[in-house]
């Protein structure tokens, strides 16, 4: 095995900079989140499409 610490670093860095930070989301978006609740599953496709969603309240965990 070959001990070349300094070519190894510089190809580490040469991916992240390259590959991993342009591709990381720096700016978030806003997201609303909506939710039908049923009364069993599964439930026809038709009737998800046709479905009365409803926003949830900030900070409700799940859909329960």
């Amino acid at each position: 095995m070959h001990d070349n610490q300094d070519l190894t670093l510089a190809r580490v860095i040469r991916v992240l900079e390259e590959r991993l930070r342009p591709a990381v989301h720096s700016h978030p978006h806003p997201l609303e989140l909506a939710a039908y609740r049923v009364g069993g599953e599964p439930i026809p496709v038709a009737e998800g499409l046709a479905a009365d969603y409803r926003t949830e309240p900030r900070g409700v965990v799940g859909f329960g």
